[in-house]
Order: C-alpha cells, then sequence, then structure tokens
C-alpha cells in the first residue's frame, strides 16, 4: 500500500463544551513426549483459518487477542484461491515450523484421493500449490477429508493425518460411513513416507486435532456415527500413536459438531467447534481435559465461517496481514492534541481545532479489525464508544445512534451529536507528499 502523510482537521462546533464524544489415562510409568513447539518469539496474537460455502473461493483468515473475539481480515475475502484437486479448499489447516515458514494442508474435493499442500513466510504470499496424493495407492478410497498437520520433534518431521473410507459405498443417506484416521509423515514435502492407519478406534470417526499436554499428546476427535456426531479425547505417549481408547463425549449433549480445533491460552485449552447444523461457531475450554466448560456465549467469529485451525503467530505477522489489505481504511491511533499542529512525517499525526473556551477537550481513535473506537474527553470524564463498521464501497461506515462516520482509502468524514448536543464533525484527506504509513 502507498506511503503517504495523513494531514487531518478536527473541527468541533458545539452549543456548549465539548462533550461527545478425552479424558488423558493416567499410565504409570508411560514415557513422556516431547514438549510441544515453542510460539513465536513475540507471540501474542491468534490466527483462525476456515473456509465459506463449499470452499470453493479458498482461505479465509481472522485474527484475535483473547482468542474469544475474532475478527475476519481481508474484508472476509480469501487469501488464497484453489487451484489443485478438485479445486476446493475446505478444512484449511495452518501450522508454523521450526523453519519459521507456514505450512497449510486442505480437503481439496469431497472424493479427491489426495489433498492440498501450500507454503508461506507471511500467509499472504504462498508458494505453487501441491496435490499430495496420499491415498493414491488405494483403488478403493473414497476420499481424504479434513487433513491436519504437526510438528514431530521427536521424529524432526511433519506428520501429516486426515480420515479416509476404504471400501465400498454404504447404501442409505450416510453412505460414506467406514472413515479411519491415516497418516504420512515428511521432512521436506517432497518425498512421504506410506501411508498407514493411524487411529482406529473401532467406529466412524473423522475431524482429528491433535495437541501436546502434560508431557504427552491429546487427540480431539469426531465421533461420526449417526448415534453420536460428538467430540471426544484419545491420548498418545507420541505424536505417532499408538492412541488410547476415547473418552466419553465432552460437547454439549444432543448438538451435532465438527471440526474441532485447540488453542492454549493461560491456563486453559480452548476447544473450538463447527455446530454445523446450527450454522454457528460453539466452544469449550478445559485445564486437564477432563473438565469442561461451555464458553460459547463469549464467543464471535465471523458469519458464515466454516470448519478451520487456529495458531498463535507473532504481532509482525498480523501488521503484515493488517497493512495487506487492499481496502484497509485509514486507521487513526494515538492522541488529538487541541494545543499542537503536527506537519511531520511522524505516523498518525492529528491536527485538532478545539471551539473557543474548551482547551482541555481531547480526542482519541482507533480502528482494530472492522470497529472503531472513539473516545472524547471535555476536561471531567470520557465519552466513549465502540462501533462496528459494515463494508462500503472500498471503505467502511460505522454507525450507531446519531453517529455516521465513514472510513475509505482516501479520507474520512462523518458527523455525530453527543450529548449536550455537542455537533462534531470530521475530515480528514492525504497527500501523497510524505513518507509516513497508513
Amino acid at each position: 500500500m502507498m506511503k503517504a502523510r495523513l494531514i487531518a482537521i478536527l473541527s468541533v462546533v458545539a452549543l456548549g463544551c465539548l462533550l461527545t464524544q478425552a479424558v488423558e489415562p493416567k499410565t504409570p510409568n508411560a514415557p513422556k513426549a516431547p514438549k510441544a513447539p515453542k510460539a513465536p518469539k513475540g507471540a501474542d496474537v491468534y490466527i483462525f483459518t476456515s473456509f465459506r460455502d463449499n470452499g470453493q473461493d479458498g482461505l479465509h483468515l481472522a485474527y484475535s487477542r483473547d482468542g474469544l473475539k475474532w475478527i475476519a481480515l481481508n474484508g472476509d475475502k480469501s487469501f488464497l484461491k484453489p487451484k489443485v484437486g478438485g479445486k476446493l479448499m475446505r478444512d484449511p489447516c495452518i501450522i508454523q515450523g521450526p523453519d519459521g515458514l507456514f505450512h497449510m494442508v486442505w480437503t481439496s474435493s469431497w472424493r479427491d484421493k489426495g489433498i492440498g499442500v501450500a507454503h508461506s513466510k507471511d500467509l499472504i504470499t504462498w508458494t505453487e500449490q501441491k496435490f499430495v496424493p496420499v491415498m493414491g495407492d488405494q483403488a478403493t478410497a473414497q476420499n481424504c477429508w479434513a487433513p491436519e498437520i504437526i510438528w514431530d520433534r521427536r521424529g524432526k518431521q511433519y506428520v501429516i493425518y486426515w480420515a479416509t473410507t476404504i471400501g465400498k459405498l454404504a447404501d442409505g443417506p450416510e453412505k460414506i460411513t467406514g472413515h479411519r484416521i491415516y497418516f504420512t509423515a515428511t521432512k521436506d514435502f517432497k518425498q512421504y513416507s506410506k501411508t498407514k492407519i493411524f487411529l482406529e478406534p473401532g467406529f466412524n470417526v473423522i475431524d482429528s486435532t491433535i495437541v501436546a499436554h502434560g508431557g504427552r499428546y491429546v487427540m480431539i476427535l469426531k465421533d461420526e456415527r449417526k448415534s453420536g456426531k460428538n467430540l471426544r479425547v484419545s491420548a498418545s505417549d507420541k505424536v505417532t500413536g499408538p492412541w488410547r481408547q476415547s473418552s466419553e463425549p465432552f460437547s454439549p449433549k444432543g448438538l451435532w459438531v465438527e471440526g474441532p480445533t485447540c488453542l492454549k491460552i493461560g491456563e486453559f485449552w480452548y476447544v473450538y467447534y463447527d455446530a454445523y447444523r446450527k450454522h454457528r461457531y460453539g466452544a469449550m475450554r478445559t485445564k486437564d481435559f477432563n473438565t469442561w466448560e461451555n464458553v460459547t456465549d463469549k464467543l464471535e467469529v465471523p458469519k458464515g465461517m466454516r470448519h478451520g485451525t487456529v495458531l498463535t503467530v507473532s504481532a509482525d505477522i498480523l501488521d503484515k496481514l493488517l497493512k495487506s489489505e487492499p481496502n484497509r481504511p485509514i486507521a487513526f491511533v494515538g492522541v488529538w492534541d487541541p494545543y499542537a499542529s503536527y506537519d511531520t512525517k511522524i505516523k498518525d499525526r492529528i491536527v485538532m481545532k478545539p471551539r473557543p473556551g474548551c482547551g482541555s477537550c481531547h480526542a482519541r481513535a482507533s480502528l482494530s479489525g472492522n470497529k472503531l473506537h472513539l473516545i472524547v474527553n471535555h476536561g471531567k470524564k470520557d465519552d466513549q464508544w465502540t462501533i462496528e463498521g459494515k463494508p462500503r464501497g472500498d471503505g467502511m461506515v460505522f454507525e450507531k445512534g446519531k453517529i455516521r462516520i465513514v472510513l475509505t482509502d482516501r479520507k474520512l468524514s462523518g458527523k455525530f451529536t453527543g450529548k449536550m448536543h455537542a455537533n462534531i464533525q470530521l475530515s480528514a484527506r492525504r497527500s501523497g507528499k510524505n513518507e509516513a504509513t497508513e
């Protein structure tokens, strides 16, 4: 995005002073698995991958700082279009490897015998997509669903695992019913080990995800039987198994769910899932994978989000993602100083002209994803708003009560009436003469 200097004017006209504004089995003497890979240096942001509709438009990303409120990136448009296999990009799973690169695997079709693979340094620019026929030597393999990837520190390799039905299709509405979890391993994404069975729980199983916890590995899996459609827990001392008998279901009783993904935040593990019949996401959290708390009522995700995975990234990665958005509105950050007039290369300096007699007034605003945070102080207290924006043309519009603010790639304009009938008008333009960044 072109670098430019922001010159902004906040003019205030008021009648008075400015006032607005699975249970992990306890196995005695079991050998401990290596610790989970450390999060990237400076990591403090979470990314949620997902797809929309049938996966035909590709990879979607959202971010969060608390793991509960997720904001779509890139205006909820795709970051990467599918080009291999059946040209879908469902169930995208991304991890950051010890090489610093991001590695993604995904379901390329409902009936492919392989999966999609691609790599990136920044989640923006991706390598050429590859189709890996992981079940190509199985004549009666029906599919390869929801692949996931994990780094095996002990084996110094990437382990990729997914669900496949092998054999003739069954009769009835659920024709693909014999799923088991299979896996392959690779060190370089050029050569892959022979595919083997990964999990055989004795029932139809799909959508598994693995994390390291308590010196062992924990797998969250979906019981795909018609009588189930719930989530269970299994455990192993090695990432490659063997996996112990799964626990009783922990997802809400009677709710059909799929696509679990797991994230450690503080002392809790959060397990997110797609309640696909309800067309919404849900979340459970736990400290030990035995006792669970439903936190769905605190969860906010982009509309239409479907089966993806979560990962932790550095703040630098998020900053690049935000700056890559082609229609990203101007983001004002800092303080609007009523006494100062700045004309420098410093980012986001604002010229504010308060109403005479209101010399103590000041305001500040920032844009976080699609939410505008506005605070106006008139010397005694703050009036503040958080307003969710809606896409409009090449920018966004923020409306709440009598507040209406428009942010676009070229200008900011707005007008609102706050408490005590204070009327605030905003305007801004970009000069294009300086080297300050947005």
